[in-house]
This record gives structure tokens, C-alpha cells and sequence, in this order.
């Protein structure tokens, strides 16, 4: 089949705007639940480990206030962690410490940190959530259920570690390459309407029935484009920012994903999508690790 194909349906203007308002609905629905969560956790999360002090706290104390500490792993001695990673957060602080200064505006910089970790991880999860509702809705409200309620997933979700920020990009990849499942499914289901919608159309030319003329609305015809997706390789692509700037074990969770890619897409997307975002990351950690 053609990476680009067409489908031609018939509906009314109302039902389609109806369609789109319970997408945007539903969307809200979920992440509003998510975030509730990951929000609680912003505000009542201990810090658990001794790392997000050292390797993330203190640096970005030190990048806002000109004092702090810093883990053996981030100095220019061993290098073994970029920077990058640090200036990420100290850019959500750097508003409220010009507003505030160094005296009160630390633990609003510490809060709005781990506020800002609370919507990104919830968009994720709503993410991973909303694909696997189109699976079966049954599997989609589990993960749901799961992801609210988890211990782990509550205590990690905030952390400002580099373990966390590698499981917020795991997170979105599993989802993506969830998605791209869901696209080819629904890629064979649009090809046999197609072929059916052809032969109706050489039988007889489409008419609007007499129930929509009284109904008195107005009928349009919708055309939905369908080609080749590119969640395969957004899923390599969160992959690679999670290695790089977060844990590099992640890479372990991110075999699978990347062999499901060469064998559903291609070896060449595949290897593009990792080369170039692989690039773009070195270059970026080295111009920050030069000042730092």
C-alpha cells in the first residue's frame, strides 16, 4: 500500500465538531487525573536520595546563587555527567530568582521545579494512557488506575534525578511506539474502507439521504489524510534523550524499542532517528561542559 492514502466519509458539520470536542474532552479528563497526582507529589515528595541533592539540587543552587556542592560525578576532574542536564532545571528557576533573589525565592525556584516535572510527567502518562485506551479500554483504564495509584510511580515522578527524567522519556517512547501500532492497525482498516468506498462509487454516485435533508444540517464530506507515521522515530528519539541526559542504563529499556523500530519501519529511519538527535545532544552537552 502507499505510505499516502485518502478517505472520503460522509458525516454531518455538528457530529464532526461533537467528535473532536469529546477528543479535547477526554484528553482533559485524563491528564486533569494524572496531574492531580503528580501535583500532590510536588508538594509532599521527600527527598529520598542522596544524588538529587548533590547531583541536581546543589548544582542548580550553585547556577542561581553562585553557592553549593556538587557530586564527584559532575566535576571537571571525572566529567562522567554533563551539565546540560542541570541548566535544564536552573532555566525554571532563573524567573522567580530574579523576582525573588536567593532569600525567599529558593523554595519557590525548589517548588516550581518540581511543579513543572509534575505536568511533564503527567503528560506523558496521559499520553502512554490515551493509546492504550485504543487498544482496549479495559487495558487503557488498568494503566490508568496503575499509573495514579503506583508508589513508585508518585515518589519518581518528581525526583529530580537523572533515573526520573530517563523514565519521563521511556515513558513517552513506549507510548509512541504504541502509537505507531495503533497507526498501522488503523492504516489496514482505512485501506478496506477505501477499496469498499471505490466500489459503491462505481455502482452509483453518492447522494445525501432523505433524514439528513431534514435534519436541515449541513453535510460535508471529510477527507483524512493517512500517511506514513513517524512515532517510531520520536520513540528512538526519546529513547536517546533519556541515555544521554538522563541514566544511561535506561538504554537497556530502549533495545526493545529500538529493534521493534527496525523491524516495523527500517533500519535507515531507525538509524537517522538515533544518529541525529545522538549529534545534536554532544554538541550541546560540550558547549555547556565548557563553562562549566
Amino acid at each position: 500500500m502507499s505510505s499516502t492514502t485518502k478517505l472520503k466519509t460522509r458525516t454531518t458539520r455538528k457530529d464532526a465538531n461533537e467528535k473532536n470536542e469529546n477528543k479535547i474532552s477526554s484528553h482533559s479528563r485524563l491528564f486533569l487525573v494524572l496531574f492531580t497526582f503528580r501535583v500532590s507529589s510536588a508538594f509532599h515528595n521527600l527527598i529520598h536520595d542522596c544524588d538529587e541533592t548533590f547531583q541536581t539540587i546543589e548544582p542548580v543552587h550553585f547556577l542561581l546563587c553562585d553557592i553549593g556542592l556538587q557530586s564527584w560525578e559532575l566535576s571537571g576532574k571525572y566529567k562522567l555527567r554533563s551539565y546540560l542536564y542541570v541548566l535544564l532545571h536552573a532555566w525554571i528557576g532563573l524567573p522567580v530568582r530574579f523576582l525573588l533573589g536567593c532569600g525567599g525565592g529558593k523554595e519557590v525556584a525548589f517548588y516550581a521545579i518540581r511543579v513543572l516535572l509534575a505536568i511533564l510527567s503527567a503528560r506523558g502518562d496521559c499520553f502512554l494512557v490515551e493509546e492504550c485506551l485504543k487498544i482496549e479500554p479495559k487495558i487503557g483504564a488498568t494503566v490508568l488506575l496503575v499509573l495514579s495509584f503506583a508508589t513508585g510511580a508518585y515518589v519518581s515522578s518528581t525526583a529530580m534525578l537523572p533515573n526520573s527524567f530517563a523514565m519521563m522519556c521511556v515513558t513517552r517512547a513506549v507510548a509512541s511506539s504504541i502509537e505507531y501500532a495503533n497507526f498501522r492497525a488503523t492504516r489496514d482498516e482505512f485501506g478496506e474502507c477505501i477499496a469498499k468506498e471505490e466500489v459503491k462509487k462505481k455502482k452509483k454516485k453518492e447522494k445525501v439521504s432523505d433524514d439528513e435533508e431534514e435534519d436541515g444540517d449541513d453535510v460535508v464530506v471529510e477527507e483524512t489524510l493517512v500517511i506514513e507515521s513517524r512515532a517510531m522515530e520520536r520513540a528512538c528519539m526519546w529513547c536517546v534523550v533519556g541515555v544521554l541526559l538522563g541514566w544511561p542504563f535506561a538504554g537497556v529499556a530502549c533495545v526493545p524499542i529500538g529493534a521493534l523500530s527496525m523491524w516495523m519501519v527500517s533500519a535507515w529511519r531507525t538509524a537517522k532517528a538515533i544518529v541525529l538527535p545522538t549529534v545534536v545532544l554532544f554538541c550541546l552537552s560540550t558547549l555547556c561542559d565548557t563553562f562549566f
